[in-house]
């Protein structure tokens, strides 16, 4: 057992705003997406996928890539979980690496792993709250769902043996006066009866007066829940609109619309000059054109 901080976090009572790290159109995405999109209970989540390769050259830095992102936007998501499906022990290596673990342990806020099968077992798994496969960590996150609303419902219960136990006592006391009033009083009868008459009264009233209390205060908090939920509900719908315009308008698409070219070498994006091979081929990639060039020299661009 590690105890990192990332697993020291506490939890949000309910985990509805997940960020999702996975392969797109994998089996771990689907299988995750099903199993919280469609569970049993009819709960609502909010799914933002970040997509990333999770085995091969490209994984550790795509990984770190999206981890990144998703720590700038922190506030807008509950958990992250991590996904991918089966393999070999081979095809985890990037849930190894040293990077991904560190960032992972010391995520700011909840970090769920779901990587391969039961038996399998990474370093970052350990850094993080594991629940072994993809269908078992939207289940954990379901979970959190539903032990809030048992709370409620407890919380309702306990409400109506509150009401029903001072009643009951009530009842009790009721009894035990009377039975008093007729062993120890007899001749003082007529006028006992008349006072339990006013108590009666009384304890009838004072019985409605708390039971449409609770009700009123149970139907105020039920109405303040309904609201905050709605209204957190359209924030955040339109925090996703939002999202989902800036990644339309910074797809490469759209770069390259606007005049700018995409420069590869080996079907490797290159962002700085540093990491060109004069020794390789070089593939220029324009709005509607693919330009192959060999590559005689690099210089300092002076202006």
């Amino acid at each position: 057992e590690f105890f990192t901080p990332n697993k020291q976090l506490p939890f949000p009572k309910v985990l509805q705003r997940v960020a999702l790290i996975a392969a797109t159109g994998s089996d771990g995405e689907r299988d995750f997406r099903h199993e919280l999109l469609h569970n049993q209970y009819g709960y609502q989540f909010f799914l933002t996928l970040f997509p990333a390769s999770v085995q091969g050259q490209s994984a550790v830095p795509e990984l770190l890539q999206q981890l990144n992102i998703i720590h700038q936007q922190a506030a807008d998501f509950d958990v992250v979980a991590m996904v991918r499906g089966g393999g070999s022990n081979t095809d985890f290596a990037a849930f190894d690496h040293y990077e991904i673990a560190s960032r992972v342990a010391f995520f700011p806020i909840p970090v769920f792993t779901g990587i391969g099968h039961d038996r399998n077992t990474s370093i970052a798994d350990l850094m993080a709250w594991q629940f072994k496969t993809p269908t078992k960590t939207a289940a954990a996150i379901v979970d959190t769902a539903l032990r809030f609303e048992t709370d409620l419902l407890q919380l309702k219960e306990n409400i109506n043996e509150r009401w029903e136990a001072i009643v009951a006592d009530r009842k009790t006391a009721l009894h035990q006066w009377q039975q008093h009033m007729q062993l120890v009083v007899p001749h003082r009868l007529h006028r006992k009866k008349e006072r339990l008459h006013d108590w009666r009264i009384l304890v009838q009233k004072t019985a409605r007066d708390e039971m449409k209390h609770y009700k009123s205060e149970l139907a105020e908090k039920d109405k303040r829940l309904a609201t905050n939920s709605m209204r957190i509900f359209q924030y955040r719908k339109m925090q996703l609109f939002q999202v989902k315009k800036l990644v339309e308008n910074l797809s490469p698409e759209k770069i390259l619309n606007r005049g700018f070219a995409l420069v590869k070498q080996q079907e490797i994006l290159v962002t700085n000059a540093s990491q060109l091979d004069t020794a390789l081929p070089m593939v220029t990639l324009l709005r509607n054109k693919k330009i192959s060039s060999s590559i005689t020299e690099i210089s300092n661009n002076e202006g």
